[in-house]
């Protein structure tokens, strides 16, 4: 298949599943949450900096 018409089958299932310009609004607001409660869940650890001593030869 070509990606035209695989496009074209995926906006007819999102589509399908919004009956109105305010469920898709709906929809793209509830997937970007998910993403954003997925990226804060697997937000690597801080690091503190590394402390190093100066050494001063006499």
């Amino acid at each position: 298949m070509s990606k035209t018409m695989l496009m074209l089958l995926f906006a007819g299932f999102v589509l399908t599943g919004c009956n109105t310009v305010e469920g898709v609004g709906k929809d793209i607001r509830h997937a970007g949450g998910s993403l954003e409660e997925n990226a804060q869940e697997h937000k690597p650890a801080e690091r503190q900096p590394v402390r190093t001593r100066t050494v001063v030869y006499r």
